[in-house]
């Protein structure tokens, strides 16, 4: 029963995204890859992250939505799967048809292995910022990001920081919306 709830909650959380795509904002899918840099990085995952995500622009050019991504490493180990779903908070400047924005997306989710998750899985809590740029056709946005990203087991046993995986991550965003 309580795993039904969990699915019902993540599922409706998964499509709410989607709603913003007709409000001046957008809608779409994220696509992007985790890079290992030695100086910036706590650990080669070699993880893809797919999803969702839509927002809402104010006036002000502010963005607030929502997302929920799936991520899965590539890599033997530490390999880490899970999702995640969270909100988004940024700031966006358009000059028709370029777009630039930095974002923030913060979740909560869970992680099935990996460096420092019980191998029964774990809670977890996801972080990215990243600048993004783009281009606006009719009714569209292609946009490629760069920043960092972190996710953390949580746990009573350890601290929260000795679980925290981070590192530099690149990907694309397409939506549909304004």
């Amino acid at each position: 029963m309580k795993v039904c709830r969990v699915a019902l909650v993540a599922a409706a959380l998964a499509v709410l995204p989607l709603a913003a795509a007709g409000a001046r904002g957008a809608g779409g899918f994220t696509w992007g890859q985790e890079i290992l840099d030695p100086s910036l990085s706590s650990a080669d995952l070699n993880s893809s992250l797919v999803g969702v995500y839509g927002y809402g622009v104010n006036y002000a050019g502010r963005r607030t939505g929502g997302f929920a991504l799936a991520v899965r490493s590539d890599s033997a180990s530490p390999a880490v799967e899970g999702g995640f779903v969270g909100g988004i908070a940024g700031q966006e400047f358009r000059q028709y048809p370029l777009l630039m924005a930095v974002n923030l997306w913060a979740g909560v989710g869970g992680l099935a292995a990996g460096r420092g998750v019980p191998p029964e899985g774990s809670l977890a809590v996801f972080g990215e910022i990243t600048a993004e740029i783009g281009f606006s056709l009719p009714g569209m946005i292609l946009s490629g990001y760069a920043g960092m990203q972190a996710m953390s087991a949580v746990s009573s046993s350890e601290t929260f920081f000795t679980r925290a995986m981070y590192c530099p991550v690149v990907g694309v965003r397409l939506a549909w919306g304004s």
